[in-house]
């Protein structure tokens, strides 16, 4: 029985302390599937018990067609929130700061990268989850506190 109390708290130690490197690799990993279009991620560092966390190097890859690499890239992207809220129906967020970014919108036959972006992202879920598919209980709220963006550059182009 001391065995397995020692293993579990080991495994429970083990993915805290990778925590970072596996939310990273599931980001390079998964959300290409969804949007899409690359990703790529220089680091990621949460804090769970405080509440925070911190994405930089973020890249996401223009959809096919396109003349730019990336459709928008921010050197860093933290989150600090109500750790306690996640459990509610109501998701408290504090903070949302996003600074030097890169956006590069373009527009090609009628069509634009973000919308297509979007329609992927959208395709994805009703594949996933279906259209139909029941809701149990109230939806989450998300409520945004304050929202930065600092040193934003954007290009529209064929728009």
């Amino acid at each position: 029985m001391l065995i397995v109390l020692i293993a579990a708290v080991g495994v429970c130690g083990y993915s805290y302390l990778s925590l970072n490197k596996i939310v990273r690799d599931a980001i390079v990993k998964y959300v290409p599937m969804v949007i899409k279009t690359s990703v790529e991620v220089s680091s990621v560092r949460i804090l769970p018990l405080a509440g925070s966390g911190t994405i930089r190097g973020l890249k996401i890859g223009n959809p096919p067609g396109m003349n730019a690499k990336y459709a928008f890239e921010a050197q860093k992207i933290a989150v600090r929130l109500q750790p306690k809220s996640l459990l509610n129906h109501r998701v408290q967020i504090d903070l949302i700061e996003v600074a030097d970014v890169v956006i590069n919108y373009e527009g090609i036959g009628g069509k634009n990268n973000f919308n297509q972006i979007q329609r992927n992202t959208q395709r994805f879920s009703q594949n996933m989850f279906g259209e139909n598919q029941k809701k149990s209980g109230p939806p989450k709220q998300v409520v945004i506190k304050e929202l930065s963006m600092k040193n934003v550059n954007v290009a529209a182009v064929g728009v």
